[in-house]
């Protein structure tokens, strides 16, 4: 038996066994997610193309009661010849009357407003330049945390939060081909690296309005954010906002932080049920690189754009084009998927990327994985 399917088992028992601890399995309620794809991509000029497999399977146990609810999803993950294992989520949730919520475990942070930008998600980047455009959701990110959401009004409450430093999703990752067992880095549990914030959000003039700050270890920095949004005719949806980080050891702020989102999207649904929807986004930083530079990172220039329109002909299959564009060095990132829902619970996507530009910029056709096509299958039950 493989190291692999060892630890998979190991992780599941582990889990039932909790979840035993608390509750007959009669009262949970069990979805699982079946992931497989195939992706090709030209890793250099001079390395070719290469083929690579990813399968990935989740188990979400939820248990719900008026006041309460548990989820628990483990995650096994094969990634060529490297398995991981870990937790997707895992967090208990309890509301106590209409006075507060409570969160406590592994669960995401969405603060903020933004698909692909957002000053506001103080615990992340602001930007998605770390994710490949077939993702569908660029901001699926988790912590372990705790978490405490308390009402204030209509369209107002206070959020308050204490988070680890990162959010790992595998607890041991194992080389196959050698043998080699990976655990969990420690350093995001330790002291210096924890993070916490408070928001808070209410409705100013109509629009809704979010002010957080956060301290976060591993910068040794606090983060403060604004963000504004609201809707316009009942159609068009927006977004502004703005952040920077402030050094309270240097009293100083880092001009380099400073970043600027706003973004829009405009839904339209047609007589005969074709669905069209159209979103921009935009990064602003100031005090980036405003000349096109050889030594430029993903998130150096001052500016970058992120364009995505999806076409939904009939229910049985939808078009997806996003494009991330940097008008500094006139570079591109170009996406185009279809996607298919022949019947329920399945969705199949074959989707295509490619960087367009000249060197120097930050994408160009040299750029390892600068072309790759894939297929994936996710099945739901």
């Amino acid at each position: 038996m493989s190291l692999s399917y060892r630890y998979l088992s190991r992780l599941s028992l582990i889990t039932l066994l909790l979840l035993r601890l608390s509750f007959s399995l009669t009262s949970w309620e069990l979805q699982t997610r079946l992931e497989a794809d195939a992706l090709i991509q030209n890793r250099t000029p001079d390395l070719g193309w290469q083929v690579v497999g990813l399968v990935s399977a989740r188990m979400a146990i939820t248990h719900r009661t008026k006041q309460m609810r548990v989820e628990v999803t483990p995650e096994f993950t094969q990634i060529g010849l490297t398995s991981s294992f870990g937790f997707y989520r895992a967090f208990w949730r309890a509301n106590f009357g209409q006075h507060f919520r409570m969160t406590l475990g592994k669960a995401p942070i969405t603060w903020g407003r933004g698909y692909y930008y957002n000053t506001g998600d103080l615990f992340y980047s602001a930007s998605s330049s770390g994710n490949t455009l077939s993702d569908n959701n660029f901001r699926d990110n988790a912590r372990w945390l705790i978490n405490f959401y308390i009402p204030l009004g209509r369209f107002s409450y206070i959020e308050v939060v204490g988070a680890t430093g990162s959010g790992e999703r595998s607890i041991v990752s194992i080389n196959n081909a050698t043998g080699a067992v990976t655990g969990m880095q420690n350093d995001s549990f330790h002291y210096r690296n924890l993070a916490g914030g408070v928001r808070a959000q209410f409705q100013w003039l109509g629009i809704q309005t979010e002010l957080a700050t956060a301290y976060l270890g591993d910068r040794e920095s606090l983060r403060h954010a604004v963000t504004f949004s609201g809707g316009i005719a009942q159609t068009v949806d927006w977004f502004i906002g703005g952040r920077y980080d402030w050094n309270p050891h240097q009293q100083i702020a880092t001009k380099e932080a400073f970043e600027l989102s706003a973004g829009l999207s405009l839904p339209w649904t047609f007589q005969n049920r074709q669905r069209l929807t159209f979103a921009l986004e935009s990064i602003i930083r100031p005090y980036g690189k405003w000349q096109r530079s050889a030594d430029a990172g993903v998130e150096d220039y001052g500016a970058e754009l992120f364009a995505q329109l999806t076409y939904q002909p009939i229910s049985l299959m939808s078009l997806t084009t996003r494009v991330v564009f940097s008008p500094i060095d006139l570079s591109s990132y170009i996406f185009g998927e279809v996607a298919f829902y022949p019947i329920q619970d399945l969705s199949i996507f074959l989707g295509v990327g490619a960087q367009v530009g000249s060197n120097p910029a930050i994408f160009q056709q040299k750029n390892p994985n600068s072309i790759s096509i894939y297929l994936r299958s996710v099945y739901t039950f």
